[in-house]
């Protein structure tokens, strides 16, 4: 994937990005990206297309530019859907947050062994320090 070498993804240079066998959950495909500075990430293709610009961004923009595909796809599922502005609120703001606010805790059972609101600043730095592994402290 040529068009993305010596381009950015916020401050990072692109040094090449390859297709990878994994997909994501729609079956679309993902590519590793390359950094020059030998970092490297993982992104659904279709995510590259709104997030490589030509000059280095900060944080923010990369955020932006990282949402803003999402909001639009997620607006035109609203508008396509007829929801009253209330139930797109809703759906949105309730719904989409606990459904996200659920599989975090999920993922945080599962990494942690705890539940979210029970996790330490120690259990932090056993995780930092590569002690903790799946709720269990390993020596």
């Amino acid at each position: 994937m040529k068009k993305y070498t010596d381009k950015f993804i916020g401050s990072n240079q692109i040094e090449r990005v390859e297709l990878i066998e994994d997909k994501t959950y729609l079956d679309k495909p993902k590519a590793r990206v390359f950094y020059k500075n030998e970092h490297q990430e993982v992104y659904p293709e279709k995510a590259l297309e709104s997030i490589v610009t030509d000059e280095k961004s900060d944080d923010t923009e990369l955020r932006e530019k990282r949402v803003a595909p999402v909001v639009k796809e997620l607006l035109v599922i609203l508008a396509e859907s007829e929801l009253t502005m209330e139930d797109a609120a809703y759906a949105v703001m309730s719904k989409v947050k606990y459904s996200l606010d659920d599989s975090i805790a999920r993922a945080a059972k599962l990494l942690w062994g705890k539940e979210v609101h029970e996790i330490t600043l120690m259990d932090i730095d056993d995780v930092l320090k590569g002690r903790l592994v799946a709720g269990r402290i390993e020596k």
